[in-house]
């Protein structure tokens, strides 16, 4: 397995963000586990996580069908994406001579298809949404940009985390928006996934629902205030 440096310029800086976004107070988080949940249904793969790199493990703080709490910094393949701050695809890791000798192809999970896709927090790559599974695959263009989007809520979620505190009403109006936003990418791909897929986003779909149907004014108010003018919450609670 070819090595990639793990230390860079911005190294400290994500330490610190990483230490401040408190990895333990994420574990199983709702949003975010939901997130993964939903994006493994829409890409049709086993497993799907979110994850934080500390300097030598990768903390998996939310995940489906995967079953890991961490992994070795330097045998991740999202120390490639973090690295590179660029969305990593996989296809088929035991014809690609960077992961080919990887212990997470060779033994357990045994990743053939991987993506992952950096979380930014204040410019700094700091984690990963990432889908994968045991047979090799191919991202089509649609689930790319689907992907993107939920990477986009993720990121707002971690900032809000981070700036005023998993407590705060900030950080509670932003878990409503970004369960929204994931309730509109389940509502695009229901009728494009495998049967069992599609059962599943709807129980997310019903649980995302409930969530986020006592959006009310004072949350517009501070959605509003922190840069959201289009939450879409309305329309989501309302069906």
């Amino acid at each position: 397995m070819s090595k990639v440096p793990i230390r860079g310029p911005d190294e400290d800086r994500r330490q610190r963000i990483v230490a401040q976004l408190q990895p333990p107070t994420l574990r199983s988080d709702e949003t975010l586990t939901h997130t993964a949940a939903l994006m493994a249904s829409v890409c049709d793969t086993e497993s799907a996580f979110v994850s934080l790199m500390k300097r030598e493990m990768q903390c998996i703080v939310a995940e489906t069908g995967l079953g890991l709490a961490s992994t070795s910094r330097q045998d991740s393949f999202c120390t490639y994406a973090i690295d590179e701050n660029h969305i990593v695809v996989v296809e088929d890791a035991t014809k690609d001579p960077r992961f080919a000798e990887n212990p997470l192809v060779t033994g357990g999970p045994q990743i053939r298809f991987y993506v992952g896709i950096p979380l930014v927090v204040d410019d700094v790559a700091v984690g990963t949404l990432c889908v994968m599974d045991t047979t090799p695959g191919r991202l089509d263009a649609a689930r790319r940009s689907e992907l993107f989007g939920a990477v986009n809520a993720v990121e707002s979620y971690l900032r809000t985390h981070h700036r005023y505190g998993p407590n705060s009403l900030e950080h509670s109006v932003v878990a409503k928006l970004t369960r929204a936003r994931m309730s509109a990418i389940a509502s695009r791909f229901d009728g494009q996934v495998s049967d069992a897929s599609r059962e599943h986003i709807y129980d997310i779909q019903r649980e995302l629902r409930a969530s986020v149907q006592f959006f009310d004014i004072e949350d517009s108010d501070v959605a509003y205030r922190l840069g959201f003018q289009d939450t879409d919450a309305e329309d989501t609670s309302s069906e």
